[in-house]
């Protein structure tokens, strides 16, 4: 049996007293994938709320042994090497891919496209006036006939 993936986008702005009801609610979609057979998370990295996604996987790793982190990175950023938190996070991760060596107009479309493909099931936070490249995520997630979970914020 293939193991079953969900990617999970983030938006990057949101308003601060948002924080608690992403968290749980990322919780309880990330537990509940877990407990619905899947094993291989996809996670961007990109934005605080990535990061966040990150910390409860990894904490899923610890109940759970199978569990999988993946870094899926759109591109190298000149500071990841300054950042050591995200040097922590990525050190619990089984791969980190990343998807261009510099930025450009579109890395992160490349990257969500690439990742839709390769998942089950797309986690996204996002909101109802959601545009640009998490929406064109959920749009090519939902043509894929991939599953589509929103946690919508606004």
């Amino acid at each position: 049996m293939t193991e079953k993936t969900a990617l999970i986008l983030a938006k990057r702005e949101f308003k601060r007293e948002n924080v608690g009801y992403i968290e749980g609610r990322l919780r309880e979609e990330i537990t509940a994938a877990v407990q619905n057979g899947y094993r291989r998370f996809l996670i961007g990295f990109d934005f605080e709320i990535d990061r966040m996604a990150a910390e409860i996987v990894i904490e899923q790793k610890t109940q759970q042994e199978n569990i999988i982190l993946d870094a899926v990175l759109a591109f190298a950023h000149r500071d990841m090497k300054d950042d050591k938190y995200l040097q922590e996070l990525l050190s619990q991760c089984e791969q980190v891919r990343v998807f261009s060596n510099r930025y450009f107009t579109g890395c992160y479309r490349r990257r969500n496209e690439a990742c839709i493909r390769q998942a089950d099931r797309l986690i996204a936070v996002t909101s109802p006036t959601e545009k640009g490249d998490l929406l064109c995520a959920i749009e090519t997630a939902q043509t894929l006939k991939k599953e589509v979970l929103a946690i919508c914020i606004g």
